[in-house]
């Protein structure tokens, strides 16, 4: 009579080799990122008597894959204004998809300032959009260093809503990027309108906010609660 161990053996082969081969780390391409240039001009505004100027997006830059040293010229936003960078300096790092709401709608709302006429250094395109969608940028990252301008705030609420409405679709994000460097320095999104969308399509499923989700998860619970108690 065979053991019947010796069944066992070769799928269990099979299993400790899957599990091997599934911890060893996929390592991701790495990036060279440099600023090339000055972003559309400095944004100047007024808060509470207080005037303060920001360097407005989008700026220049060149991103090289150091696998392949193929050379791509982008136009990106900052993500973190309590960060810095230097102009015509090499971060390295890695260059991914946006990760969850935050970066999605930042990616979102760079590539609707490409459809409203940036990059532009005319004064009235960087008051009225440049300047303001920056500022919205880095409010939606939570990384804002300077107050809120009043004009930033309907940028925030476009994004938002966007993302909230499913406008910012996933065949955008398929090609959206954020470049993140090794060290603590600038992140940036690229601005690149490919399959951008202002509306939903016909077919999306909205995706509502972290925050609603919880406020329906919450309601939800209390309704379950609610029955259960009747019930009994």
């Amino acid at each position: 009579m065979k053991n019947p161990l010796q069944k066992l053996l070769p799928t269990a082969s099979l299993l400790m080799g899957a599990i091997l081969f599934a911890t060893i780390p996929a390592y991701a391409d790495t990036y060279n990122f440099v600023l090339t240039g000055t972003g559309a001009g400095n944004y100047t505004y007024t808060v509470n008597s207080h005037n303060y100027t920001v360097a407005a997006g989008p700026y220049k830059a060149d991103l090289t894959d150091t696998t392949t040293n193929t050379v791509s010229h982008l136009l990106v936003f900052c993500l973190d204004e309590n960060k810095t960078s230097q102009y015509n300096t090499t971060y390295p790092g890695t260059y991914d998809a946006p990760v969850g709401a935050n970066e999605a709608e930042a990616a979102w709302l760079a590539a609707y300032s490409l459809t409203q006429g940036a990059p532009s250094s005319n004064s009235t395109v960087i008051k009225n959009l440049e300047g303001p969608v920056s500022m919205a940028i880095w409010d939606l990252m939570g990384t804002r260093d300077t107050p809120l301008p009043s004009a930033a705030a309907p940028f925030v609420t476009l994004a938002q809503n966007a993302y909230s409405s499913g406008a910012i679709t996933p065949l955008f994000l398929s090609g959206a990027k954020v470049f993140n460097p090794a060290g603590n320095s600038q992140r940036f999104v690229v601005a690149n309108a490919t399959n951008f969308t202002l509306t939903p399509p016909n077919n999306q499923v909205a995706t509502p906010e972290p925050a609603t989700m919880a406020m329906i998860g919450g309601g939800l619970l209390l309704v379950v609660l609610g029955r259960r108690g009747r019930r009994q």
